[in-house]
């Protein structure tokens, strides 16, 4: 696989995420509402391995997740009753 290769890119500001995938199939793109409070609300964005971003969805039991990280290197904490999942993020073409 590329190094671009099932990745989900997050682009989040005030009120709304910008959701990217790409994969060996093809690009698909979504916007979503959400309730975003980052630090003053800056925008910033940030990727995950498609795959284990879905792995760990999956074993969640709630309708809805809190995502928490503080930066576009950060890593994603979730956490859900007893337990806590955390997934480091992907490189963004623009850090290198």
């Amino acid at each position: 696989m590329g190094g671009k290769d099932n990745v989900v890119r997050f682009e989040f500001s005030q009120g709304q995420c910008k959701l990217s995938a790409n994969s060996l199939d093809g690009q698909a793109n979504e916007e979503v509402e959400v309730d975003y409070q980052g630090e003053g609300s800056n925008p910033f964005a940030i990727a995950f391995n498609g795959r284990y971003l879905l792995e760990m969805l999956q074993v969640l039991e709630e309708d809805e997740v809190k995502f928490q990280m503080t930066n576009s290197s950060s890593a994603l904490q979730v956490e859900e009753n007893d337990s806590i999942h955390v997934l480091m993020p992907r490189r963004l073409q623009e850090e290198v």
